[in-house]
Protein backbone atom coordinates (compact mmCIF):
# COMPACT_ATOMS: atom_id res chain seq x y z
CA UNK A 1 0.00 0.00 0.00
CA UNK A 2 2.76 2.39 0.96
CA UNK A 3 4.66 1.76 -2.24
CA UNK A 4 1.76 3.19 -4.29
CA UNK A 5 1.68 6.53 -2.44
CA UNK A 6 3.52 9.65 -3.56
CA UNK A 7 4.06 13.05 -1.98
CA UNK A 8 3.57 16.03 -4.29
CA UNK A 9 5.29 19.20 -3.14
CA UNK A 10 5.55 22.04 -5.62
CA UNK A 11 9.16 23.15 -6.28
CA UNK A 12 8.31 26.81 -5.75
CA UNK A 13 7.43 26.03 -2.12
CA UNK A 14 10.93 24.76 -1.23
CA UNK A 15 13.15 27.38 0.49
CA UNK A 16 16.85 27.66 -0.20
CA UNK A 17 17.82 26.70 3.37
CA UNK A 18 15.95 23.59 4.55
CA UNK A 19 17.70 23.19 7.90
CA UNK A 20 15.10 24.97 10.05
CA UNK A 21 12.16 24.92 7.70
CA UNK A 22 8.92 23.30 8.82
CA UNK A 23 7.30 21.36 5.97
CA UNK A 24 3.57 21.39 5.44
CA UNK A 25 1.69 19.06 3.12
CA UNK A 26 0.48 20.31 -0.26
CA UNK A 27 -1.23 17.17 -1.45
CA UNK A 28 -1.03 13.44 -1.09
CA UNK A 29 -2.66 11.37 -3.78
CA UNK A 30 -2.45 7.89 -5.15
CA UNK A 31 -2.13 7.10 -8.85
CA UNK A 32 -5.86 7.35 -9.35
CA UNK A 33 -5.77 11.00 -8.26
CA UNK A 34 -7.97 10.47 -5.20
CA UNK A 35 -6.78 12.49 -2.20
CA UNK A 36 -6.21 10.74 1.13
CA UNK A 37 -7.85 11.82 4.41
CA UNK A 38 -6.17 14.53 6.47
CA UNK A 39 -5.01 12.01 9.14
CA UNK A 40 -3.01 10.09 6.53
CA UNK A 41 -1.57 13.32 5.17
CA UNK A 42 -0.21 14.24 8.60
CA UNK A 43 1.21 10.74 8.97
CA UNK A 44 2.92 10.59 5.57
CA UNK A 45 4.53 13.99 5.28
CA UNK A 46 7.80 14.68 7.09
CA UNK A 47 7.51 17.57 9.44
CA UNK A 48 10.11 18.84 11.86
CA UNK A 49 8.11 19.68 14.95
CA UNK A 50 9.17 22.66 17.05
CA UNK A 51 8.15 22.61 20.73
CA UNK A 52 6.10 25.68 21.67
CA UNK A 53 7.70 28.44 23.65
CA UNK A 54 6.19 29.08 27.11
CA UNK A 55 7.71 32.59 27.15
CA UNK A 56 9.30 32.37 30.61
CA UNK A 57 6.17 31.21 32.45
CA UNK A 58 6.92 30.52 36.13
CA UNK A 59 6.11 26.98 37.22
CA UNK A 60 5.48 25.98 40.84
CA UNK A 61 6.75 22.49 41.64
CA UNK A 62 6.52 20.41 44.82
CA UNK A 63 8.57 17.29 45.45
CA UNK A 64 9.90 14.85 48.06
CA UNK A 65 13.36 13.34 48.25
CA UNK A 66 13.69 9.86 46.80
CA UNK A 67 17.05 9.21 45.21
CA UNK A 68 17.94 8.42 42.40
CA UNK A 69 14.71 9.97 41.12
CA UNK A 70 14.65 13.20 43.17
CA UNK A 71 17.33 14.82 45.30
CA UNK A 72 17.80 18.36 46.51
CA UNK A 73 19.16 20.62 49.23
CA UNK A 74 16.57 22.70 51.16
CA UNK A 75 17.36 26.41 51.04
CA UNK A 76 16.13 27.00 54.62
CA UNK A 77 15.05 25.02 57.66
CA UNK A 78 11.48 26.29 57.37
CA UNK A 79 8.65 23.88 56.46
CA UNK A 80 7.73 23.82 52.77
CA UNK A 81 11.05 25.51 51.96
CA UNK A 82 12.33 26.19 48.48
CA UNK A 83 15.00 23.72 47.38
CA UNK A 84 17.96 23.49 45.03
CA UNK A 85 17.93 20.34 42.95
CA UNK A 86 20.92 17.99 42.97
CA UNK A 87 21.81 15.54 40.22
CA UNK A 88 18.90 13.12 39.87
CA UNK A 89 16.40 11.97 37.25
CA UNK A 90 13.88 14.75 37.91
CA UNK A 91 16.63 17.38 38.13
CA UNK A 92 17.80 16.47 34.64
CA UNK A 93 14.26 16.27 33.29
CA UNK A 94 13.20 19.64 34.71
CA UNK A 95 16.40 21.26 33.41
CA UNK A 96 15.83 19.78 29.94
CA UNK A 97 12.16 20.79 29.89
CA UNK A 98 12.83 24.34 31.05
CA UNK A 99 15.48 24.83 28.37
CA UNK A 100 13.35 23.40 25.57
CA UNK A 101 10.06 25.00 26.57
CA UNK A 102 11.47 28.27 27.96
CA UNK A 103 9.89 28.32 31.40
CA UNK A 104 11.20 29.12 34.86
CA UNK A 105 10.40 27.25 38.04
CA UNK A 106 10.44 27.32 41.81
CA UNK A 107 10.63 23.94 43.54
CA UNK A 108 9.61 23.33 47.13
CA UNK A 109 10.04 20.44 49.55
CA UNK A 110 6.86 18.76 50.75
CA UNK A 111 6.47 18.65 54.53
CA UNK A 112 7.33 15.23 56.04
CA UNK A 113 7.66 13.74 52.54
CA UNK A 114 3.90 13.21 52.48
CA UNK A 115 2.55 12.14 49.11
CA UNK A 116 -1.12 11.83 49.85
CA UNK A 117 -3.60 11.14 52.61
CA UNK A 118 -7.27 11.07 51.66
CA UNK A 119 -9.89 12.15 54.19
CA UNK A 120 -13.51 12.98 53.30
CA UNK A 121 -12.59 13.42 49.64
CA UNK A 122 -9.82 15.94 50.40
CA UNK A 123 -6.13 15.14 50.05
CA UNK A 124 -3.21 16.23 52.20
CA UNK A 125 0.40 16.36 51.06
CA UNK A 126 1.42 16.87 47.46
CA UNK A 127 -1.91 15.59 46.15
CA UNK A 128 -3.70 18.18 48.26
CA UNK A 129 -1.63 21.00 46.80
CA UNK A 130 -2.48 19.80 43.29
CA UNK A 131 -6.15 19.46 44.22
CA UNK A 132 -6.19 23.05 45.52
CA UNK A 133 -4.20 24.27 42.47
CA UNK A 134 -1.42 25.61 44.68
CA UNK A 135 1.27 24.11 42.42
CA UNK A 136 1.56 23.33 38.73
CA UNK A 137 2.92 19.80 39.11
CA UNK A 138 4.63 17.41 41.52
CA UNK A 139 7.35 14.87 40.85
CA UNK A 140 7.94 11.18 41.72
CA UNK A 141 4.34 10.00 41.81
CA UNK A 142 2.67 6.63 41.36
CA UNK A 143 -0.71 6.50 39.58
CA UNK A 144 -3.59 5.31 41.74
CA UNK A 145 -7.25 5.26 40.74
CA UNK A 146 -8.25 7.85 43.34
CA UNK A 147 -5.42 10.19 42.38
CA UNK A 148 -6.23 10.17 38.68
CA UNK A 149 -9.55 11.87 39.39
CA UNK A 150 -7.83 15.07 40.52
CA UNK A 151 -4.74 15.26 38.25
CA UNK A 152 -3.26 14.51 34.85
CA UNK A 153 -0.59 11.85 35.13
CA UNK A 154 2.63 11.96 33.09
CA UNK A 155 4.67 8.76 33.05
CA UNK A 156 8.37 9.56 33.21
CA UNK A 157 10.38 6.42 34.13
CA UNK A 158 9.93 2.83 35.37
CA UNK A 159 9.10 2.35 39.02
CA UNK A 160 11.47 1.00 41.66
CA UNK A 161 10.53 -2.59 42.61
CA UNK A 162 10.32 -3.66 46.24
CA UNK A 163 12.90 -6.03 47.68
CA UNK A 164 14.28 -7.24 51.02
CA UNK A 165 17.67 -6.65 52.66
CA UNK A 166 19.05 -9.03 55.26
CA UNK A 167 22.39 -10.16 56.66
CA UNK A 168 24.19 -12.75 54.58
CA UNK A 169 23.83 -16.14 56.28
CA UNK A 170 26.94 -17.45 58.12
CA UNK A 171 28.75 -20.62 56.99
CA UNK A 172 27.12 -23.90 57.93
CA UNK A 173 28.64 -25.82 60.92
CA UNK A 174 31.86 -27.61 59.94
CA UNK A 175 31.17 -30.63 62.13
CA UNK A 176 28.51 -31.63 59.59
CA UNK A 177 30.94 -31.45 56.66
CA UNK A 178 31.37 -35.25 56.65
CA UNK A 179 27.69 -35.91 55.99
CA UNK A 180 26.94 -32.79 53.90
CA UNK A 181 28.26 -34.17 50.55
CA UNK A 182 25.18 -36.40 50.29
CA UNK A 183 21.56 -35.66 51.04
CA UNK A 184 19.68 -37.59 53.70
CA UNK A 185 17.98 -39.70 51.03
CA UNK A 186 21.34 -40.74 49.55
CA UNK A 187 22.71 -41.73 52.97
CA UNK A 188 19.55 -43.72 53.67
CA UNK A 189 19.82 -45.39 50.26
CA UNK A 190 23.45 -46.41 50.95
CA UNK A 191 22.55 -47.89 54.34
CA UNK A 192 19.57 -49.82 53.00
CA UNK A 193 21.65 -51.07 50.05
CA UNK A 194 24.38 -52.27 52.41
CA UNK A 195 21.90 -54.14 54.61
CA UNK A 196 20.10 -55.74 51.66
CA UNK A 197 23.38 -56.69 49.97
CA UNK A 198 24.77 -58.26 53.16
CA UNK A 199 21.58 -60.32 53.68
CA UNK A 200 21.52 -61.51 50.04
CA UNK A 201 25.20 -62.55 50.15
CA UNK A 202 24.64 -64.36 53.47
CA UNK A 203 21.62 -66.24 52.08
CA UNK A 204 23.51 -67.26 48.93
CA UNK A 205 26.36 -68.66 51.01
CA UNK A 206 24.01 -70.59 53.32
CA UNK A 207 22.18 -72.10 50.33
CA UNK A 208 25.50 -73.16 48.79
CA UNK A 209 26.65 -74.72 52.05
CA UNK A 210 23.42 -76.74 52.22
CA UNK A 211 24.03 -78.05 48.68
CA UNK A 212 27.82 -78.52 48.58
CA UNK A 213 28.72 -78.48 52.27
CA UNK A 214 31.48 -76.49 53.89
CA UNK A 215 31.91 -73.74 56.45
CA UNK A 216 29.02 -71.34 56.81
CA UNK A 217 29.33 -67.49 56.86
CA UNK A 218 27.87 -65.29 59.57
CA UNK A 219 25.58 -62.40 58.72
CA UNK A 220 27.80 -59.95 60.60
CA UNK A 221 30.73 -61.08 58.46
CA UNK A 222 28.98 -60.20 55.20
CA UNK A 223 27.83 -56.87 56.65
CA UNK A 224 31.32 -55.89 57.82
CA UNK A 225 32.76 -57.01 54.49
CA UNK A 226 30.40 -54.72 52.59
CA UNK A 227 31.16 -51.87 55.02
CA UNK A 228 34.92 -52.42 54.50
CA UNK A 229 34.51 -52.19 50.73
CA UNK A 230 32.75 -48.86 51.16
CA UNK A 231 35.75 -47.64 53.18
CA UNK A 232 38.10 -48.99 50.46
CA UNK A 233 39.69 -51.50 52.85
CA UNK A 234 38.16 -54.84 51.88
CA UNK A 235 39.29 -58.00 53.78
CA UNK A 236 39.41 -61.51 52.33
CA UNK A 237 36.43 -62.32 50.10
CA UNK A 238 34.06 -64.50 52.18
CA UNK A 239 32.15 -65.84 49.16
CA UNK A 240 32.89 -69.43 48.13
CA UNK A 241 30.80 -69.74 44.96
CA UNK A 242 30.47 -67.97 41.61
CA UNK A 243 27.11 -66.28 42.38
CA UNK A 244 28.54 -64.79 45.57
CA UNK A 245 31.63 -63.60 43.73
CA UNK A 246 29.45 -61.94 41.07
CA UNK A 247 27.51 -60.16 43.82
CA UNK A 248 30.75 -58.97 45.39
CA UNK A 249 32.01 -57.76 42.01
CA UNK A 250 29.01 -55.52 41.37
CA UNK A 251 29.14 -54.28 44.94
CA UNK A 252 32.73 -53.18 44.26
CA UNK A 253 31.53 -51.18 41.23
CA UNK A 254 28.77 -49.56 43.30
CA UNK A 255 31.23 -48.65 46.06
CA UNK A 256 33.66 -47.17 43.53
CA UNK A 257 30.96 -44.78 42.25
CA UNK A 258 29.78 -43.82 45.73
CA UNK A 259 33.27 -43.31 47.20
CA UNK A 260 34.47 -41.26 44.24
CA UNK A 261 31.49 -38.93 44.46
CA UNK A 262 31.81 -38.65 48.23
CA UNK A 263 35.52 -37.80 48.20
CA UNK A 264 35.20 -35.12 45.54
CA UNK A 265 32.21 -33.52 47.28
CA UNK A 266 33.92 -33.75 50.67
CA UNK A 267 36.97 -31.88 49.38
CA UNK A 268 34.74 -29.14 48.04
CA UNK A 269 32.80 -28.83 51.31
CA UNK A 270 35.96 -28.72 53.40
CA UNK A 271 37.65 -25.99 51.34
CA UNK A 272 34.65 -23.84 50.36
CA UNK A 273 32.47 -22.34 53.04
CA UNK A 274 28.89 -23.47 52.39
CA UNK A 275 26.16 -21.09 53.49
CA UNK A 276 22.45 -21.41 54.04
CA UNK A 277 20.00 -19.80 51.62
CA UNK A 278 19.44 -16.07 52.28
CA UNK A 279 16.06 -14.41 52.69
CA UNK A 280 14.69 -13.63 49.23
CA UNK A 281 10.93 -13.22 49.55
CA UNK A 282 8.18 -12.31 52.00
CA UNK A 283 7.41 -15.99 52.47
CA UNK A 284 11.01 -16.67 53.50
CA UNK A 285 10.65 -14.14 56.33
CA UNK A 286 7.43 -15.74 57.56
CA UNK A 287 8.94 -19.24 57.47
CA UNK A 288 11.71 -18.39 59.97
CA UNK A 289 10.51 -18.52 63.63
CA UNK A 290 11.19 -15.31 65.53
CA UNK A 291 12.19 -13.33 62.44
CA UNK A 292 11.36 -9.61 62.37
CA UNK A 293 11.12 -7.04 59.59
CA UNK A 294 10.59 -3.32 59.14
CA UNK A 295 10.09 -0.54 56.62
CA UNK A 296 10.99 3.14 56.56
CA UNK A 297 8.18 5.32 57.89
CA UNK A 298 8.13 7.73 54.96
CA UNK A 299 7.50 4.92 52.46
CA UNK A 300 4.12 4.18 54.01
CA UNK A 301 2.67 7.58 53.08
CA UNK A 302 2.20 6.72 49.42
CA UNK A 303 1.75 3.82 47.01
CA UNK A 304 3.48 1.12 49.16
CA UNK A 305 0.90 1.68 51.89
CA UNK A 306 -1.92 1.36 49.34
CA UNK A 307 -0.35 -1.89 48.08
CA UNK A 308 -0.19 -3.52 51.51
CA UNK A 309 -3.60 -2.25 52.62
CA UNK A 310 -5.51 -3.45 49.56
CA UNK A 311 -3.66 -6.68 48.80
CA UNK A 312 -5.68 -9.86 49.36
CA UNK A 313 -2.80 -12.34 49.59
CA UNK A 314 -2.41 -13.76 53.15
CA UNK A 315 1.40 -13.52 52.92
CA UNK A 316 1.33 -9.80 52.10
CA UNK A 317 -1.22 -9.18 54.86
CA UNK A 318 0.94 -11.01 57.41
CA UNK A 319 3.99 -8.97 56.39
CA UNK A 320 2.02 -5.71 56.73
CA UNK A 321 0.78 -6.64 60.19
CA UNK A 322 4.33 -7.42 61.34
CA UNK A 323 5.97 -4.19 60.11
CA UNK A 324 8.19 -2.14 62.39
CA UNK A 325 8.38 1.48 61.26
CA UNK A 326 11.88 2.86 61.47
CA UNK A 327 14.58 4.87 59.68
CA UNK A 328 17.06 3.45 57.20
CA UNK A 329 20.04 3.80 59.58
CA UNK A 330 18.26 2.06 62.45
CA UNK A 331 17.00 -0.70 60.17
CA UNK A 332 20.49 -1.40 58.78
CA UNK A 333 21.81 -1.57 62.34
CA UNK A 334 19.15 -4.15 63.23
CA UNK A 335 19.90 -6.12 60.07
CA UNK A 336 23.60 -6.23 61.01
CA UNK A 337 22.70 -8.00 64.28
CA UNK A 338 20.84 -10.73 62.40
CA UNK A 339 17.26 -11.99 62.55
CA UNK A 340 15.92 -8.87 60.85
CA UNK A 341 14.96 -7.81 57.32
CA UNK A 342 14.45 -4.37 55.84
CA UNK A 343 11.64 -4.16 53.26
CA UNK A 344 12.54 -1.36 50.87
CA UNK A 345 12.91 -0.34 47.21
CA UNK A 346 15.65 -1.87 45.08
CA UNK A 347 17.45 1.06 43.39
CA UNK A 348 17.11 3.19 46.50
CA UNK A 349 18.73 0.68 48.86
CA UNK A 350 21.33 -0.50 46.32
CA UNK A 351 22.88 2.97 46.29
CA UNK A 352 23.01 3.06 50.10
CA UNK A 353 24.54 -0.42 50.44
CA UNK A 354 27.12 0.11 47.70
CA UNK A 355 28.04 3.57 49.02
CA UNK A 356 28.35 2.95 52.75
CA UNK A 357 28.54 -0.79 53.39
CA UNK A 358 30.59 -2.19 50.50
CA UNK A 359 34.39 -2.23 50.27
CA UNK A 360 36.54 -1.55 47.22
CA UNK A 361 36.42 -5.23 46.24
CA UNK A 362 32.62 -5.28 46.19
CA UNK A 363 32.21 -7.29 49.41
CA UNK A 364 29.35 -6.49 51.73
CA UNK A 365 27.78 -8.29 54.71
CA UNK A 366 24.28 -7.53 53.40
CA UNK A 367 22.21 -9.44 50.88
CA UNK A 368 19.75 -7.64 48.61
CA UNK A 369 16.98 -9.97 47.48
CA UNK A 370 17.18 -11.23 43.90
CA UNK A 371 13.42 -11.61 43.53
CA UNK A 372 12.02 -8.05 43.61
CA UNK A 373 8.27 -7.41 43.57
CA UNK A 374 6.82 -4.76 41.30
CA UNK A 375 4.25 -3.04 43.52
CA UNK A 376 3.93 0.16 41.44
CA UNK A 377 3.20 0.33 37.74
CA UNK A 378 5.42 3.31 37.00
CA UNK A 379 6.79 6.58 38.33
CA UNK A 380 5.82 9.95 36.92
CA UNK A 381 4.66 13.49 37.52
CA UNK A 382 1.27 14.71 38.63
CA UNK A 383 0.00 17.80 36.76
CA UNK A 384 -2.98 19.95 37.58
CA UNK A 385 -6.14 18.66 35.97
CA UNK A 386 -6.51 20.13 32.47
CA UNK A 387 -2.95 21.54 32.31
CA UNK A 388 -2.39 23.06 28.84
CA UNK A 389 1.26 21.95 28.78
CA UNK A 390 0.53 18.27 29.44
CA UNK A 391 0.98 17.21 25.80
CA UNK A 392 4.13 19.31 25.46
CA UNK A 393 5.70 17.49 28.40
CA UNK A 394 4.57 14.11 27.08
CA UNK A 395 6.18 14.74 23.68
CA UNK A 396 9.52 15.51 25.27
CA UNK A 397 9.34 12.42 27.52
CA UNK A 398 8.68 10.19 24.51
CA UNK A 399 11.64 11.65 22.66
CA UNK A 400 13.97 11.06 25.59
CA UNK A 401 12.72 7.48 26.01
CA UNK A 402 12.99 6.63 22.32
CA UNK A 403 16.58 7.90 22.24
CA UNK A 404 17.53 5.74 25.25
CA UNK A 405 18.54 8.79 27.26
CA UNK A 406 16.41 7.92 30.31
CA UNK A 407 18.19 4.60 30.90
CA UNK A 408 21.58 6.23 30.35
CA UNK A 409 20.78 8.98 32.85
CA UNK A 410 19.67 6.54 35.53
CA UNK A 411 22.87 4.51 35.22
CA UNK A 412 25.05 7.63 35.30
CA UNK A 413 23.27 9.06 38.34
CA UNK A 414 23.57 5.86 40.38
CA UNK A 415 27.24 5.33 39.55
CA UNK A 416 28.07 8.98 40.19
CA UNK A 417 26.37 9.05 43.57
CA UNK A 418 28.07 5.86 44.72
CA UNK A 419 31.50 7.29 43.87
CA UNK A 420 30.63 10.58 45.53
CA UNK A 421 29.45 8.92 48.73
CA UNK A 422 32.52 6.71 48.97
CA UNK A 423 34.81 9.68 48.51
CA UNK A 424 33.06 11.75 51.20
CA UNK A 425 32.55 9.09 53.85
CA UNK A 426 34.99 6.22 54.14
CA UNK A 427 33.89 2.68 54.70
CA UNK A 428 31.86 2.00 57.82
CA UNK A 429 34.41 0.08 59.92
CA UNK A 430 31.80 -1.45 62.21
CA UNK A 431 29.97 -3.10 59.34
CA UNK A 432 33.09 -3.97 57.40
CA UNK A 433 34.26 -6.10 60.33
CA UNK A 434 31.15 -8.18 59.78
CA UNK A 435 32.56 -9.34 56.46
CA UNK A 436 33.59 -12.95 56.43
CA UNK A 437 37.38 -12.86 56.09
CA UNK A 438 37.40 -16.44 54.92
CA UNK A 439 35.92 -15.29 51.63
CA UNK A 440 38.76 -12.88 50.92
CA UNK A 441 41.82 -15.15 51.13
CA UNK A 442 42.98 -18.72 50.75
CA UNK A 443 43.47 -20.57 54.05
CA UNK A 444 44.74 -24.09 54.82
CA UNK A 445 42.52 -26.76 56.30
CA UNK A 446 42.36 -26.23 60.07
CA UNK A 447 40.84 -28.02 63.03
CA UNK A 448 37.62 -26.12 62.30
CA UNK A 449 37.38 -27.80 58.90
CA UNK A 450 38.19 -31.32 60.11
CA UNK A 451 36.31 -31.27 63.39
CA UNK A 452 33.71 -33.66 61.96
CA UNK A 453 36.31 -36.44 61.76
CA UNK A 454 37.40 -35.90 65.37
CA UNK A 455 33.80 -35.86 66.59
CA UNK A 456 33.17 -39.12 64.74
CA UNK A 457 36.26 -40.70 66.28
CA UNK A 458 35.29 -39.70 69.83
CA UNK A 459 31.67 -40.78 69.43
CA UNK A 460 32.54 -44.17 67.93
CA UNK A 461 35.24 -44.78 70.56
CA UNK A 462 32.72 -44.05 73.30
CA UNK A 463 30.22 -46.36 71.60
CA UNK A 464 32.83 -49.13 71.36
CA UNK A 465 33.68 -48.70 75.05
CA UNK A 466 30.01 -48.95 75.97
CA UNK A 467 29.66 -52.07 73.83
CA UNK A 468 32.68 -53.60 75.54
CA UNK A 469 31.09 -52.92 78.93
CA UNK A 470 27.88 -54.63 77.84
CA UNK A 471 29.85 -57.63 76.56
CA UNK A 472 31.74 -57.96 79.85
CA UNK A 473 28.53 -57.82 81.88
CA UNK A 474 26.85 -60.37 79.63
CA UNK A 475 29.87 -62.71 79.78
CA UNK A 476 30.11 -62.43 83.56
CA UNK A 477 26.44 -63.32 83.99
CA UNK A 478 26.66 -66.30 81.65
CA UNK A 479 29.78 -67.58 83.48
CA UNK A 480 28.06 -67.27 86.84
CA UNK A 481 25.07 -69.23 85.55
CA UNK A 482 27.35 -71.99 84.27
CA UNK A 483 29.03 -72.27 87.67
CA UNK A 484 25.67 -72.57 89.40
Amino acid sequence: MWGRRCVCVHASHLPANLNNHVFTPVAIADRTGVSEPRELQELMVYRRYQFPNMNGHGMKIVTARFFPYVDYTPDTDEPYSTATLKDSMDARLIKEFSEKLKFTYVIREEIDRLWSKLKNGVYDGMMGRLQRHEVDFCTILTPLRERLTILDYLRTYPSDPMTVVSLKPPPLPQHLALVRPFTAMVWLGILVSLLVWAVVLWMLQRLWVQVAGGKTVQLITTFLYGWAILLEEPPKDPSVNVSGQMLVGWWLVFCLIISTGFKSALIAHLTVQVKDKPVETFQDMLNIPGWKWGIETWMMSGAPRHYFLTHTDPTVKAVYEGFEYTSCEDAIEKVSRGGYTLVTLENYITIIIESLYTDERGRTPYHIGKKPISIMTTFGWGLRKGSPYYHRFMQLIHRLEDAGIMQMWLKQIIEGRVKENRAISKQNAQHMRALNTEESKEIPLSLNHTQGGFYLLFITSALASFTMLVEMITYSRSKMKSLL
